[in-house]
Order: structure tokens, then sequence, then C-alpha cells
């Protein structure tokens, strides 16, 4: 893969940064394979990019619709709903990351009963158009999923009364059967571990 140009390189760390999960380090990490432009010039530049974003988060309000999105999230994973938020991911990639959580929390003795997520898709549409899709679905070889007790309908419902319980207007996508539409969904992250 060919270097990015500096226009591209610019472009590419605004994204990171406006997204909101990654810190310097993870950020310069993620474009330095992608740039021959010199380490110095990558990290001044993600340096003062980072710094105008803070200026803009001194001026959010004290709770974001992504704050009330995080205690959505941090509800439904006490209701056994895996929950992630997954940057680093496209929509189609959801589902395997939801299988892997599921695993690592011991599979078949996990008491996990399905997922909700977001992707870097989904975090683009967002800021471009103020609605934000979550993919939800159950985790299939559950012992509650696999004996009939939950259906991909109970998460959606767990979900979107969580979601609303925020304060946030959730539906759920028609006919997109797996999709929850967070609309207006306003996005601003704030970046952890902010280095000036």
């Amino acid at each position: 893969m060919s270097a990015l140009s500096r226009n591209e390189l610019i472009s590419f760390i605004h994204a990171r940064i406006w997204e909101g999960h990654l810190g310097f380090e993870a950020i310069r990490d993620s474009v330095l394979p992608l740039s021959s432009e010199p380490d110095t010039w990558v990290e001044m530049e993600i340096g003062r990019q980072l710094a105008e974003k803070r200026k803009v988060e001194r001026s959010w309000p004290t709770e974001t619709d992504c704050d009330r999105l995080c205690k959505a999230f941090l509800e439904l994973q006490a209701l056994h709903i895996i929950t992630m938020h997954a940057p680093d991911l496209r929509l189609t990639g959801c589902l395997g990351a939801a299988r892997d959580a599921w695993i690592n929390d011991g599979a078949e003795q996990s008491p996990k009963i399905g997922y909700l997520t977001y992707s870097c898709d989904c975090i683009q549409v967002a800021m471009k158009y103020s609605e934000l899709y979550l993919s939800f679905g159950i985790i299939p070889v559950s012992p509650l999923v696999s004996k009939g007790k939950i259906s991909a309908d109970d998460i959606a419902t767990i979900s979107l009364d969580v979601i609303r319980a925020t304060g946030l207007t959730a539906r759920r996508r028609e006919p997109f059967c797996h999709i929850i539409s967070v609309e207006p969904f306003t996005w601003q992250k704030r970046t952890p571990g902010v280095r000036n």
C-alpha cells in the first residue's frame, strides 16, 4: 500500500480524532504506517488537531448524546447484552466481534444473550447526518436463546427501552430488522487521554 498524501493524512487524522475513541498514542500508531511524512510532522499534526478539538469540546453540553449512549451501554451490559463501541470495524464485522466477546466471556457458561454495537461506518453517518445506527442481535448458542426464551425482538425491545430511558430518541428500522436508529444524534465524543 502506498503512503497517503499530506492532505489525505490530515483528513485521516481529523476523522480519527473526531470519532473520539482514541488518544494521541493510538492515533499516532494508526497513522504512522500510512505516512511517508516525518514522524515529528505526524505527531505535531495530531497534537494540533487534538488541541482544536479540545477547544470545541469546552462548548459541548455537560452530557452529550455519546455520554447518554455510554450510560445505556453500561446498563445493557448489566442485562447480559454485549455492547461494543467498534470504531475499527465495518458494520458487517459486528456479529463476529460479538461472538468473540461471548467466547472471551466463557462461551457456553456466559450469561450473555445478545449484542448491541456500532461501527466506524455508523460513526461517519452520525457525524454527517445526525443519526446513529446500532446493530443488534442474539447470541444463537446462548442457553436462553437456544431454548427459545430470548429472541432478537427481545434484544431490540430491551435495548430500545434502555436507550430511551437516557433521553435519546430511538426506533427499530424496518425492513432492516436488526438495526436501531437513534435520531437525532449529535456525535460529540470527548477524546480520551488528550496530549497537547
